[in-house]
């Protein structure tokens, strides 16, 4: 079919795209392999025939050149940050041609200009422009606010305004403010330090109708779970980034199992405890909720021998996880979906086994369809792949922050063990993966990298903070 539309776009240039949407075989087969939804028609040909899709590295939408380009960058060459990205691998690229000695050579020479022109080594080293890495990012208004004394003693001493009101006055985190009344010498009063995102998810729980207690420090005898739903023995932690993350200026012992021994204390307990990050509530509020609702039994249930299993292309299993699973799309080798009346109830992608060369495969991503619970669905779905897959062990890994992987078990899947926590950086809004933060990267966007430094000193240089997560249950199928 690919040969049929690329030959029909060699011979008719200018009207391929309205001779291929004219023929119903040739539209109906774009339609299914293309993975972009757009205007032109030229560009859901393209997207179907070299199966791309039309977003940059960074997520944003790329600027459709011709059937023959494919597609440019997604902004102006100068600002584009693919294009910056695509400029430094070439910029790697070559100096990956250098030999020892001239990476030295060339080492050697900047670190000279660097210190008769500074007086030091690198630009980290500058003390001239510390002020620089260390300038603050808020509203000038809000700051000269909250550094003045008197207004902000008005605001929570005076009218006796939560830190979360205050800040929600503000359109800053309550823990700013927090930081703000500390440096004033105000006493922080009890129990006035409750998140926005911990009021807005309470008030979600009330709305759904599920008794629940805010911050109840019974249950681990002396340590708090932000929401505890006894009927349902589901407790919540909203972590903020910024205060559940690590910076050597806090002078104190970096803990890495800080969220897996809470998490490890409420699994003796037979506690499912749900990790959700301030940027997960606001950036992937929808699929929290959804994780929440299929928590609380509050899901429409529908049995496994209602649903038939097919396999379905990628670019229908990516798309899928775009809009609903919390890490997005992932190359995969196959997809695979349960189905009812034409719509999709669950999907899994397969790929090769990344980390473990015992397992061929490795289930990559699983997500239901929101608001959806299949019975017996998993088992059903596994069954299936696993005979197309000539009966090869399947492994896969379950975020012990979202899950206990109980119902991984209950489909048929074995525990075999749980990973160390792992890790990624935070400047306390955003997230940066370790992918990303490897030093061979790092110098392609960090603004002052060092190639004298570790990763985590570059990252901790620059004012970045590492999180520590709760590991992975792995299991086999």
């Amino acid at each position: 079919m690919t040969d049929r539309i690329r030959q029909i776009i060699q011979n008719n240039p200018k009207r391929y795209s309205q001779i291929i949407k004219s023929d119903p075989e040739l539209s109906a087969w774009v339609e299914e392999n293309s993975q972009v939804i757009s205007d032109q028609y030229a560009e859901t040909i393209y997207s179907a025939i070299h199966q791309q899709n039309n977003l940059c590295n960074q997520g944003n939408q790329k600027k459709f050149l011709s059937a023959t380009q494919g597609w440019g960058f997604c902004g102006i060459s100068k600002i584009c940050a693919c294009n910056a990205q695509n400029s430094s691998v070439k910029v790697q690229q070559s100096k990956s041609l250098y030999t020892p000695d001239q990476k030295n050579s060339i080492n050697q020479k900047r670190q000279k200009s660097m210190e008769e022109k500074y007086g030091v080594g690198y630009n980290s080293q500058r003390s001239d422009i510390h002020h620089i890495w260390q300038k603050n990012r808020m509203d000038p208004a809000v700051a000269e606010k909250l550094q003045n004394r008197d207004w902000l003693e008005h605001q929570y001493i005076q009218q006796k305004k939560t830190l979360v009101e205050i800040a929600d006055d503000l359109g800053v985190y309550y823990s700013t403010v927090g930081e703000y009344c500390r440096q004033h010498g105000f006493k922080i009063r009890q129990r006035s330090n409750y998140s926005l995102e911990e009021k807005q998810i309470s008030d979600y729980l009330t709305a759904l109708g599920i008794a629940h207690e805010p911050g109840d420090w019974d249950v681990l005898n002396g340590r708090e779970l932000d929401i505890w739903i006894p009927d349902h023995n589901l407790a919540i932690e909203i972590n903020g980034l910024f205060w559940h993350s690590f910076h050597p200026s806090q002078n104190r012992a970096e803990n890495r199992k800080r969220h897996l021994e809470k998490t490890t204390e409420c699994e003796q307990k037979k506690i499912d405890l749900v990790h959700i990050t301030d940027w997960e509530w606001h950036n992937q509020k929808h699929i929290i909720k959804n994780l929440l609702m299929s928590k609380l039994n509050k899901n429409q249930r529908v049995g496994a021998r209602q649903c038939k299993t097919v396999e379905i292309t990628n670019a229908q299993a990516n798309a899928w996880f775009k809009q609903y699973h919390l890490q997005g799309a992932t190359p995969a080798y196959r997809s695979f979906a349960l189905v009812k009346d034409t719509e999709f109830l669950l999907v899994i992608s397969i790929g090769r086994s990344r980390f473990d060369s015992e397992f061929s495969y490795e289930l990559l991503r699983m997500c239901g369809s929101p608001g959806v619970t299949v019975s017996g669905g998993l088992s059903k779905l596994m069954t299936y792949i696993k005979n197309q897959l000539n009966q090869s062990d399947i492994v896969t890994y379950c975020d012990r922050s979202k899950s206990r992987g109980q119902g991984y078990v209950a489909a048929g899947f074995q525990l075999i063990r749980s990973t160390d926590p792992g890790y990624f950086w935070t400047d306390g809004t955003k997230i940066v993966s370790r992918y990303q933060s490897q030093k061979s990267r790092l110098s392609r966007w960090l603004p002052n990298f060092d190639p004298g430094l570790s990763e985590s000193q570059n990252m901790f240089a620059n004012r970045y903070r590492r999180y520590w997560d709760c590991g992975n249950w792995v299991l086999k199928y």
